[in-house]
This record gives C-alpha cells, sequence and structure tokens, in this order.
C-alpha cells in the first residue's frame, strides 16, 4: 500500500514536472520582431507593397503604422520601435536630443514633389521681394525656398516668411493670406490645378530631399538578419514598381486613400530609391548622405532650426547595401 502511494506521488510529481515545462515553452516569448515606425507617406509606400506581395511573410518584420511623424518620434525615444522612416532633419533634431541612430537605407529622393508655387499674379522669384511666403516649419522646405531666393539674387531677409502648417497651404493661398507657398505633394498636385505657379522645385535640388531608413544603434546587432530581410524584401518591391507599375499603384492606392491618377502624377516626381542609387548615396568616403546630413545642419543653424553641429561622421551604416544584392 505504501509502496503504491509512493509510486502515485512521483508519477504526480513527474507529471507536474511536465507540464509545468509545457507552460513554460508555451509561455516562451516568440522572436523578437523588428517594428519599423511609418507614417501614410508615398516615401514609406515600397515597404508596405511588399508587404502585401507578401515579401515579409514568415519574417520577424512589422510595419508599425502612425498618424503623425511626431507620432513615429517619440515612438522611437520610448523604444517601442527599433526602425523608422524619417526626413534627414528628423534625422538630425534625434540625434540631437542624443539618441544614436543609423541611416541603413535611402528610400525616395523627392524630385519636383517639393516646390515654391505662387499666385498667378507673380511672374518670376525676383517679384517676392518684399512679399508673404508661406512655409511649414521644417528643413527641407527652409532649404528650398533658400535655395529659389539664391536663385533668383533674393535675400532670405527680403521676403516676409509666414509660418503655415501644411494642412493650411491650400486654404492659405486661396484667401490670398500668401503670395507664395512652399509645399509638396499631394498639396502641390492641388495648388497647380487652382492655378498656382510652380517657380522652383526640388528637381533642382539633386539628393537633398529625401526620406531615409534609421534604426536604433543600440539594437542593430540582435536584428541583423532581419534588417537584410527588410531589405532584400524592399528590393524586390522597387523592382516590382519599375515592371508593374500601374498594378503597384493600385494596390498602393486604397492605403493613401488617393486617387491612382494622383499617385502616378506623384510618382513622376520622386525617385523611388533602388540598390544601385543606394550604393552611390551610402557607399562612399564620405557617403553623399553624410554630406548632405551636413550641409542640411548648416541650413538649420542658420535659421535658427537647431542651436549647433553634430559630427556625423559615423551616422551612416552601409553594411546592409554593401552586401545585398540587387533585387535578391
Amino acid at each position: 500500500m505504501h509502496s503504491m502511494c509512493r509510486i502515485t506521488v512521483a508519477v504526480v510529481r513527474w507529471l507536474w514536472l511536465l507540464l509545468t515545462l509545457s507552460l513554460l515553452l508555451a509561455c516562451k516569448p516568440p522572436q523578437s520582431h523588428l517594428r519599423v515606425g511609418t507614417t501614410v507617406d508615398i516615401g514609406n509606400e515600397t515597404l508596405f507593397l511588399a508587404r502585401e506581395l507578401d515579401y515579409y511573410d514568415q519574417t520577424p518584420i512589422h510595419l508599425v503604422e502612425f498618424t503623425s511623424r511626431n507620432q513615429v518620434i517619440n515612438a522611437l525615444h520610448s523604444e517601442t520601435i527599433e526602425a523608422a522612416i524619417l526626413y534627414l532633419d528628423e534625422v538630425i533634431k534625434l540625434l540631437q536630443s542624443e539618441l544614436s541612430l543609423k541611416v541603413i537605407l535611402v528610400l525616395s529622393v523627392s524630385h519636383g514633389a517639393n516646390a515654391l508655387v505662387t499666385q498667378p499674379g507673380i511672374k518670376q522669384i525676383k517679384d517676392l521681394k518684399g512679399r508673404r511666403v508661406g512655409s511649414s516649419q521644417n528643413a527641407e522646405s527652409i532649404w528650398l525656398l533658400e535655395q529659389a531666393l539664391i536663385s533668383a539674387g533674393i535675400d532670405f531677409k527680403e521676403i516676409s516668411l509666414i509660418p503655415i502648417h501644411h494642412n493650411e497651404h491650400i486654404n492659405a493661398y486661396n484667401r490670398q493670406l500668401v503670395d507664395g507657398v512652399v509645399t509638396f505633394e499631394p498639396f502641390l498636385s492641388r495648388l497647380e490645378k487652382q492655378g498656382a505657379t510652380v517657380q522652383f522645385d526640388s528637381s533642382r535640388m539633386s539628393n537633398k530631399i529625401m526620406q531615409v531608413l534609421v534604426v536604433r544603434e543600440n539594437v542593430i546587432d540582435q536584428h541583423q538578419q532581419s534588417i537584410k530581410l527588410l531589405l532584400q524584401g524592399y528590393f524586390k518591391a522597387v523592382e516590382y514598381i519599375t515592371y508593374n507599375q500601374r498594378h503597384a499603384i493600385n494596390l498602393i492606392a486604397p492605403r493613401m486613400t488617393i486617387s491612382t491618377s494622383t499617385i502616378e502624377q506623384v510618382y513622376k516626381k520622386i525617385k523611388v530609391i533602388g540598390w544601385e542609387d543606394n550604393q552611390r548615396l551610402l557607399v562612399g568616403d564620405p557617403p553623399i548622405v553624410r554630406l548632405t546630413i551636413e550641409s542640411l545642419q548648416r541650413v538649420m543653424l542658420s535659421h535658427g532650426l537647431t542651436q549647433r553641429i553634430l559630427l556625423v561622421d559615423e551616422v551612416v551604416d552601409s553594411r546592409w547595401i554593401r552586401e545585398t544584392t540587387d533585387a535578391q
């Protein structure tokens, strides 16, 4: 009898041990995901196209959608995402806040998608002297305006700069609160349809306004394989856009909630950056992206958008561009 009880107790303990181990295995966290912060923006859409085409199936890649760029920046600070798609001025601001980031990919370069437009009565940029020019208070818009004015021999102090949120560009133009406005797509196309004249656009600023993928430096080592998979899917999607643009646009349009014809027009004004152009922009001594960041910092300093200039010698990490073959 006592022997039987001892056996029963041993069996129960053994079963309990098995159950505990099973629960521990079941609760084991899945492989850590590479969470990439994004907003609804044509520059982000190549990654979402890759997801739509199932290039990220069975991979630890999670595209996190935010409603504003500030939310993306805050998520990087709070470490709820590991990576994000940003404009270069946003990269600079994060670096100045002591957040260590690496630029590992260029997704798009504006080639006409940002522009200075004017009321019909303004015939040339010189006519803006002493006039009101509206602009969002971001470095890329200020940089474009500065270059436009320089091209016409006008000093920045000779215009009246009116800070305007991008959602108010069209309203300010229609109410004639400004004589010109620095804007970008999709607002640019809408203003053109209303008669605005494009005086200067980003096609005259080679490789200046771009969106890049950054990763927090403190998580790069643990996500090396995920980053490689992310870039491989991205380059496959770039190739898909090249050879199947109409179908790609049909897949992109619903997420952006704009017409396919509008997206077609926007694609004429941006360059989706593939592997070869990433090689050109990120691999070099020094990389073009680093030089652009240095130039943009000087613009930000001169217009009071930053208080100091950082050394950015190590901001670019091109190891995956060096290793990843075209549309692998």
